[in-house]
């Protein structure tokens, strides 16, 4: 099933369809590979000046940023004046998960940080923290590797297209509550 993305460039609107092809094995129901359409890869402009001032922000931000996946969510909610209700709203997830993944290092999962990195839309380098944080590599799962660098890659920043994306390649959504 294609994933339908609207995206803006010269101030019209286009719509696109990536597709994911499975392998050929009839057990195996892996993603083989994607087709993305080059509108979707593009850089910031880095004469900008709001560039360079999330460029120090996140760089502060990494250089800061706690050891362990609790409390280092608690910072950057903090730093982005995000409450737990708030992230809660954004991300899909409940209230109660939001503080549990708050004041936990252990057991984090996978869906739960992608929807947190989405919802709280946050760059991807703090993604990436939070993610080796809780003691996850994304290199050894293809499947979450091709989400991942799509979310990003897309600039999918809502939960519910997130959610739309990961059913077209045959996923679970990342949170349970589809408001």
């Amino acid at each position: 099933m294609p994933f339908e993305y609207e995206y803006e460039r010269n101030n019209r609107f286009y719509t696109e369809s990536i597709s994911f092809c499975r392998s050929n094995n009839k057990n195996d129901n892996k993603i083989s590979s994607v087709n993305v359409p080059d509108e979707f890869f593009y850089a910031k402009n880095p004469t900008n000046e709001n560039f360079w001032k999330d460029v120090s922000f996140i760089q502060d931000e990494l250089r800061n940023m706690p050891a362990n996946f609790g409390d280092a969510l608690k910072r950057v909610m903090k730093n982005r004046h995000i409450t737990i209700e708030k992230g809660s709203e954004l991300s899909r997830l409940s209230p109660r998960t939001i503080n549990r993944l708050r004041n936990q290092n252990e057991n984090v999962s996978l869906n739960s940080i992608l929807a947190i990195i989405i919802g709280l839309k946050l760059p991807r380098s703090i993604g990436d923290a939070l993610t080796e944080k809780a003691g996850y590599n994304l290199a050894n799962d293809r499947e979450e590797l091709v989400f991942y660098n799509l979310i990003n890659d897309l600039k999918i920043f809502d939960i519910d297209k997130a959610n739309e994306l990961r059913r077209s390649m045959n996923k679970t959504p990342l949170s349970g509550r589809d408001e």
